[in-house]
């Protein structure tokens, strides 16, 4: 079988795999067409039967426009042309591939934000490892900084002991070196009369030693000298 002209696919695909089909003969008593005419009780009125005074359209009259009025999604037309068809198939091919594209573009995409969300997925993994680590070094840094202020709390203590320690210590110095000087004034006052008194009542030889040290006593005048 020829291909139709304007047409992309062979009519003989259709043909040659068609099933055989079983023809039983009509008997020859059975008309092929009914010819016995029924009467109708339905009698026509005035009111819906008039006599036609305009003479009726032709044929190709009144299938103009009818493909125009078709509405889309009805389907093909069997008035279409070869040419419509080829027109029609090469716009559904082009929607096809622009489907495909499409869909490449959303598995694409897809698989973008399924390799995100694994990214995204590690990300909040290793967050979730550095918090609870940062959470246990934050732990350890408490315990570590209340063990240190303990520790400096307690030294702290022994520094003010200390400290109380010293100051008394220290007045305790003080009050002895006092009290050591005026022992010392005491006796030296005692030994300057002394010194005075053997001079006044004991002769020395002049020029000797033991002169020259009482004289030295005599001009030193206090402890302080």
């Amino acid at each position: 079988m020829e291909n139709i002209p304007g047409m992309d696919f062979n009519m003989s695909h259709f043909t040659n795999n068609l099933a055989p089909v079983d023809i039983v003969p009509r008997p020859q008593s059975q008309p092929l067409f009914d010819t016995q005419v029924q009467s109708s009780p339905y009698q026509p009125t005035s009111q819906f039967h008039q006599p036609i005074s305009q003479p009726m359209p032709s044929l190709g009259s009144n299938l103009a426009g009818y493909h125009d009025r078709m509405d889309p999604t009805m389907g093909m037309s069997v008035l279409t042309s070869p040419d419509q068809i080829n027109q029609r198939l090469a716009k559904l091919e082009n929607v096809v591939l622009e489907m495909q594209r499409r869909c490449a573009q959303a598995e694409s995409a897809c698989t973008n934000m399924e390799r995100d969300l694994r990214h995204v997925q590690e990300l909040a993994f290793l967050a979730k490892c550095a918090a609870v680590t940062m959470e246990k070094r934050c732990g350890d840094l408490t315990a570590s900084l209340a063990s240190t202020r303990s520790e400096l709390d307690c030294r702290r203590d022994q520094y003010v002991e200390l400290l109380a320690s010293v100051t008394l210590l220290e007045s305790t110095i003080n009050a002895e070196t006092s009290e050591l000087r005026n022992s010392f004034e005491t006796m030296f006052h005692a030994l300057c009369g002394l010194i005075r008194l053997a001079r006044s009542q004991t002769t020395y030889p002049g020029g000797t030693v033991l002169e020259e040290e009482f004289e030295e006593c005599l001009r030193m005048g206090g402890p302080e000298d």
